[in-house]
């Protein structure tokens, strides 16, 4: 996060250059120490890109290039060229599995998903009857597959009874339905299709409820309204997200995007390190990581898609809010220098 001093003299400098009143790069620099001129250069770009300057933010955007660690600015500069200079979210039709395949199959990814399914499987009590969870935003419904399986493994759970999957996506829901009837044949599946916050019903009493990073497209007063209403039919919540700063900062300031360029840099980072075609890394970018920093970046709170909270902004929210649980797992499930993966698992109180 950057200081309370940082973000006063990103905005003067920022004022400065809307105003038509800023000398050039190496000027601005000064007032900046050398390890944030990176950011401050992308802040810069974007605020200008975001205003239809896009030569303007083409200056700033490539002196952030010539010295960035991760690639924000620079793959930034490379969709502009591609939509004629336009900041605008891109486009994306999911009719190619392989971008999907791609992200979802990044290493940091992977490693989250398996700590996280470790330290739930560890912090979840054992589950005398048949297990019934819900998966909220599914996706594939591996993610619950894999904690239901490590649940049987460590002899917490016999059986599966029921589950519930939830997703907006028809193709997902599909998927996740195919593979959860193969992994337990047994099991009753039940299909929404929906949003949360959508979601008109909400299935009946469920051991465990899953919402692993597919509730933050709420701001933090839906949360408040929509998780307490999922809470009120499971004893066992268990939410994993990225701790970033998403949602209380307004567009257009230095903390909103000094967060997205750590977050979706680093993130493109990942999509071009790891091998893949060349045209399935870019389509793998755009669709996961583009759509949602220019949404961030250039639509104000309200009318964004996404809505990351820091990790003590997620736990303030679900002490607040969800009468009659407490918290008795935190963790992080995969961390480096940009990114952190954590997991926080809520219990009903006992009596």
């Amino acid at each position: 996060m950057l200081s309370n001093e940082e973000s006063s003299r990103w905005e003067a400098a920022a004022s400065e250059v809307l105003d038509g009143r800023g000398g050039s790069v190496a000027d601005a620099a000064r007032q900046v120490r050398p390890d944030m001129r990176a950011p401050f250069y992308y802040y810069l770009g974007t605020l200008l890109a975001s205003r239809g300057d896009v030569d303007g933010a083409t200056a700033w955007l490539e002196a952030g290039r010539a010295i960035e660690p991760i690639p924000a600015c620079s793959y930034l500069l490379d969709l502009l060229a591609r939509q004629g200079g336009e900041f605008f979210i891109p486009e994306v039709a999911f009719t190619d599995p392989r971008p999907w395949g791609h992200f979802s199959g990044l290493t940091f990814l992977s490693t989250a998903r398996a700590n996280f399914i470790e330290r739930a499987t560890a912090s979840l009590p054992v589950f005398e009857a048949p297990l019934r969870y819900a998966d909220i935003g599914c996706g594939n419904g591996e993610l619950g597959i894999r904690l239901a399986r490590s649940l049987e493994a460590a002899g917490k759970v016999t059986e599966i009874g029921a589950v519930m999957l939830m997703d907006p996506s028809p193709r997902m829901l599909e998927l996740a339905e195919r593979n959860v009837r193969e992994a337990f044949p047994g099991a009753q599946v039940t299909i929404v299709r929906s949003r949360l916050e959508d979601a008109r019903e909400l299935p009946g009493a469920c051991d465990l409820s899953i919402a692993s990073s597919s509730v933050h497209h709420m701001t933090a007063e839906q949360k408040s309204v929509h998780l307490p209403r999922l809470a009120r039919s499971v004893d066992h919540f268990l939410l994993s997200e990225l701790d970033a700063n998403h949602d209380y900062p307004e567009m257009g300031s230095p903390e909103l995007a000094f967060s997205v360029y750590q977050i979706f840099g680093r993130g493109v980072q990942w999509v071009l390190e790891e091998p893949a075609p060349a045209d399935v890394q870019r389509a793998c970018a755009d669709a996961f990581l583009m759509t949602e920093a220019i949404s961030i970046l250039s639509q104000p709170r309200g009318e964004r898609t996404e809505y990351h909270m820091l990790r003590g902004e997620w736990k303030d929210l679900l002490d607040e809010e969800l009468d009659g649980f407490e918290c008795v797992c935190e963790a992080t499930c995969c961390a480096e220098e940009y990114i952190e993966q954590f997991m926080l698992h809520y219990a009903r109180k006992a009596g």
